[in-house]
């Protein structure tokens, strides 16, 4: 629930700012990328962190500013690669907006498995992590 709640925020303000910015442009994607997955990433992060790994591990904040600093600039690379395909579809802010929805699917899946664990992980006091 808390990735449908980040992906929501995350790809409509992603949509908006290609939208209004009308580019393809590397550099306008990753801002596209990198404003929007930072204001869904305050979301995720507490939601993960209190609700779905019920406020486990230690350091979170730093390990998950980590993972999603990665994640962002992959997002921005492969979608701004992949800008070429817009062309097919013939919507600018569609276009990008699927294939931004595809990236993230796959970047999605491997990011839970990290937060999972290596992220919100309960450090037993032997230092064995659960």
């Amino acid at each position: 629930m808390s990735g449908l709640v980040s992906f929501v925020i995350d790809i409509s303000l992603f949509a908006l700012f290609i939208h209004f910015s009308r580019s393809t442009a590397f550099g306008q994607v990753m801002t596209a990328t990198v404003a929007a997955r930072l204001l869904s990433a305050v979301a995720n992060y507490l939601l993960n962190h209190h609700v779905v790994f019920d406020g486990k591990g230690e350091q979170t904040l730093v390990k998950y500013i980590a993972i999603m600093v990665v994640q962002m600039g992959l997002l921005g690379l492969f979608t701004s690669l992949m800008a070429s395909a817009v062309d097919l579809v013939g919507h600018q802010t569609l276009g990008l907006t699927l294939i931004k929805m595809m990236i993230d699917f796959l970047l999605f899946l491997v990011s839970y498995q990290v937060q999972k664990r290596l992220i919100f992980v309960e450090a037993h006091p032997h230092g064995h992590v659960e």
